[in-house]
């Protein structure tokens, strides 16, 4: 995590249209809507923004197929949430499987914020971020383990 936080400058996030990076804020905020201390990197330094070579937007790359003009869970589209782990990540992460059981409304709203948050910034910012909000949280596994 040392070497990942050497080389890649978190200011660099500033380069995001103010939306995009309203929203990636949002996404890690806390129950009051303010955004976790760790991830205080949108700062306004002035300079362009460097990311590791391959890095790059891929707005669909976090599209599972599910249908968000429609709030209720249409038939399949859980498969298709499904189908999107396994094929990124090789397994379903264990809240998906809770929620898809007790709340699958939710886990389609929290799904449509997380397909819609990156387009101007590299795909790989996800994850990266992830990380660094976990570990800053004391979660040493990344979090995936919810």
């Amino acid at each position: 995590m040392a070497d990942m936080n050497r080389g890649l400058d978190l200011s660099v996030f500033e380069t995001a249209t103010d939306a995009e990076s309203g929203q990636f804020r949002s996404f890690y905020a806390d129950k009051l809507g303010t955004p976790h201390r760790g991830l205080n990197f949108w700062l306004d330094v002035g300079r362009p923004a460097v990311f590791f070579d391959g890095w790059a937007a891929d707005p669909g790359a976090l599209r599972t197929g599910m249908d968000f003009s429609a709030r209720e869970v249409l038939d399949g589209e859980m498969d298709l949430l499904d189908e999107w782990y396994l094929r990124t990540i090789g397994e379903i992460p264990p809240y998906v499987g809770f929620l898809r059981q007790h709340r699958p409304r939710l886990l389609k709203s929290w799904r449509n914020r997380y397909e819609n948050i990156l387009v101007e910034l590299p795909k790989q910012v996800m994850p990266y971020t992830q990380l660094h909000f976990n570990v800053m949280r004391g979660w040493g596994d990344g979090g995936w383990s919810l």
